[in-house]
């Protein structure tokens, strides 16, 4: 269920996104783990007993901020027409993910802050937290494939789409983990990982073996 601060939202719109943006911008830097609240605090020009009175726990807060940046992905998203073909679909979604980059660095590298092995239990906590019958913007985002024309694979879409993910997982992890400096060369890591994700189309379309004479016949 989301998470709601009546105190928080009585405030006046510029003294709440100066708290958001404090809060968004230290969590982006050090993950949910090492952020610091004396930080968000300090950035924020607030007391530390009004951020508690506003979100209670650094983990509340760490979910407001997370609910605020998924309702925008979604609206942003409900903008486009996607790809019917599966690659297709995927490479077009990495493309809106480095668009949303250059437009929101703060907001994306918030999001992937917690894609590291020292923030699993946090990771895991937002899985279970956003993938609830009661919160539909996760459910959302795992429907972007559901309507994928699959009449060309030759495997099933259940078989196919566990060892996508997790082809798709690793793949990302590898862009998040640059993303995440401050001073990242977005323009130029587009170009690798398009270079890159263009490779493995390549791959999941033909494979890695050469094909026989039989095969071609």
């Amino acid at each position: 269920m989301k998470f709601e601060s009546k105190t928080f939202e009585n405030l006046k719109k510029t003294k709440q996104q100066k708290i958001i943006k404090a809060a968004m911008r230290e969590f982006a830097e050090h993950g949910f783990r090492n952020a610091s609240t004396n930080k968000i605090v300090k950035l924020a020009g607030i007391s530390k007993g009004s951020l508690f009175k506003y979100f209670e726990t650094k983990e509340k807060l760490f979910f407001y901020l997370l609910e605020i940046v998924f309702e925008k992905i979604i609206n942003d998203l409900k903008k486009y027409t996607f790809p019917s073909d599966l690659l297709e679909r995927i490479d077009f979604i990495l493309e809106i993910g480095f668009d949303f980059y250059e437009k929101h660095p703060d907001l994306y590298r918030f999001i992937i802050s917690i894609a590291t092995e020292e923030e699993q239990e946090m990771f895991a906590k937002v899985l279970s937290r956003f993938s609830s019958d009661e919160v539909k913007t996760f459910q959302l985002m795992n429907d972007f494939y559901s309507d994928v024309d699959m009449s060309n694979l030759s495997i099933s879409k259940e078989e196919l789409i566990p060892a996508l993910y997790g082809i798709i997982t690793g793949f990302k992890l590898s862009i998040h983990s640059q993303m995440k400096k401050a001073d990242t060369d977005v323009r130029n890591l587009r170009i690798i990982y398009k270079e890159r994700f263009d490779v493995l189309k390549k791959i999941l379309k033909h494979g890695v073996y050469k094909k026989s004479k039989e095969q071609n016949q």
